[in-house]
């Protein structure tokens, strides 16, 4: 990834984090009984690492390695040339 493309992808998920935080605060004021600020919290937080599929092809390789069995479960190849 070069460094245009990796600014792009802070941007988006700037303007991404905003309007978690935006679209809480709104549900929240109107809403008063919403109790699920947390919530949209670990989204904010986790969505960005969980679409990383780079780091997700990474893990599913570490958790084949690591298995005592690695034919107990099934994970998907990773073309890595294509990620």
């Amino acid at each position: 990834m070069n460094t245009i493309d990796s600014l792009v992808t802070v941007a988006s998920w700037v303007s991404i984090a905003i309007k978690y935080n935006v679209l809480s605060d709104l549900a929240c004021q109107f809403f008063p009984e919403f109790k699920l600020r947390w919530l949209v919290r670990e989204f904010r937080d986790n969505l960005p690492k969980e679409l990383d599929f780079a780091e997700e092809g990474r893990n599913g390789e570490r958790a084949r390695a690591n298995a005592s069995d690695p034919n107990s479960f099934t994970t998907p190849k990773i073309f890595w040339v294509r990620v």
